[in-house]
């Protein structure tokens, strides 16, 4: 996937750094000219990942085995079980061999919300032919139970309504897609498949209307996990996951199988946020466009670095542009996968013995929480919060990807696939 990078250049002197990729940013507020740079990051979701997991479980293959290999061992957990059709004798079972209890859950219970964290939901067509108004009652308890790092385990024949966009029935070889919960986000999902062939057709029609959704199709005797933002599969079966094609790319499509030692990360795993992405960016003008605008840096001194250690003597003149060792004002914004950083970091701990005076740490994956104004930013100064990747970093601080006054201050950028 193309790499879409913004920066905004400005008067002002105030350096940002992250995990070698270093912006300046304003101590204060000024108007000046600036130089924008091709950007669509508000086109990206703000939803990164979700908090907890989320099970999509094909039942009749659900044994104990299978179930700890989903969640892990919970034995001395209980869970909830909500569902409005008898279970399966065989799921009970499953779970009573799986959990120290298993206490049914009604949905007036349920609007008190649940203290286990453990919930399944068995969802029977009397479930999905529920009206809209219960169905997002119950999506919006489930997604509450998701958001506080709970587990959620959905089964039964209608499982795949939580999805954004679902295949509810094919007739002579025509899809009927019909609107999920959407706590598996940007999906079009079809379960139950004989092989991962035998639903592309269907999913690639319903994705021709929704081409911002990334269509997946789970075979038979198959489950599904998402956790955070990562797939992974676990069953007899596949998941086939698919991207519609536009005037420019080809239909995208990439299987993969229960996790074993033989397989590479990418045959067992798929990255949900960069496939939602890759979908929304193929619904977007080509990037980089073929006439590029001219590079223009108005003010300051903008330094790319393409990965690896850094040559010697960059970092003095790192400093040296931000104003020197005792006037410059760093802040430091890795791009760590970790929720949180250390306030002596690597790069904080080298500006230390270099002698600079002002630094602080910013580290964010929350979007809104990034693009505060810079007031907001000052009174929070040094902020800690939560962030993703090196891409979703420039989207983020692009209020603070700014240099200094009179071509004093400094940028240093790394592509995130340099390390």
């Amino acid at each position: 996937m193309p790499f879409r990078f913004s920066l905004r250049l400005l008067g002002v002197p105030w350096l940002a750094c992250f995990a070698g990729v270093c912006l300046l940013g304003p101590i204060h507020n000024r108007t000046c000219l600036s130089q924008i740079f091709d950007e669509r990051f508000d086109d990206w979701p703000v939803d990164l990942k979700i908090a907890g997991t989320l099970v999509i479980a094909d039942e009749d293959e659900m044994s104990a085995d299978r179930l700890r290999n989903l969640i892990g061992n919970t034995s001395d957990q209980a869970i909830d079980v909500l569902s409005t059709d008898a279970l399966p004798q065989s799921l009970e079972f499953t779970f009573k061999e799986s959990f120290s209890e298993v206490r049914p859950l009604t949905v007036v219970d349920f609007a008190a919300g649940s203290q286990n964290d453990f919930i399944a939901w068995h969802i029977e067509l009397s479930t999905a032919e529920k009206s809209r108004s219960e169905l997002e009652f119950l999506e919006r308890q489930m997604r509450a139970h998701l958001q506080a790092g709970k587990t959620l385990i959905v089964t039964g024949s209608h499982r795949r309504i939580v999805s954004n966009r679902y295949i509810a029935a094919i007739q002579h070889n025509h899809p009927t897609a019909s609107v999920g919960l959407n706590l598996l986000p940007d999906c079009v999902l079809a379960t139950d498949a004989p092989n991962t062939k035998a639903l592309r057709s269907p999913i690639l029609s319903v994705l021709a209307s929704f081409p911002r959704c990334v269509g997946i199709s789970v075979d038979d005797k198959t489950s599904l996990v998402l956790r955070g933002r990562k797939i992974r599969v676990v069953g007899d079966g596949q998941a086939a996951f698919l991207l519609t094609a536009n005037e420019h790319q080809a239909i995208r499509s990439h299987v993969i199988n229960q996790q074993s030692l033989d397989l590479k990360p990418n045959d067992w795993m798929v990255d949900l946020t960069q496939w939602r992405r890759e979908a929304i960016d193929r619904t977007l003008e080509p990037f980089p466009p073929e006439l590029p605008r001219p590079p223009f840096v108005e003010n300051g001194t903008l330094m790319i670095v393409g990965g690896g250690n850094l040559p010697e003597g960059l970092m003095d003149l790192f400093l040296e542009k931000a104003g020197g060792r005792e006037h410059a004002k760093l802040v430091y914004v890795p791009c760590s996968e970790d929720e949180e950083v250390s306030q002596n970091s690597g790069m904080i701990s080298t500006w230390r013995s270099m002698g600079v005076r002002d630094m602080s740490l910013l580290h964010t994956k929350d979007r809104v929480r990034a693009d505060q104004d810079q007031d907001e930013v000052r009174r929070h100064r040094p902020l800690h919060a939560r962030r993703r990747r090196t891409e979703e970093l420039h989207a983020g601080h692009r209020r603070l990807c700014r240099s200094a006054r009179d071509g004093r201050a400094d940028a240093q950028v790394r592509h995130p696939g340099d390390g």
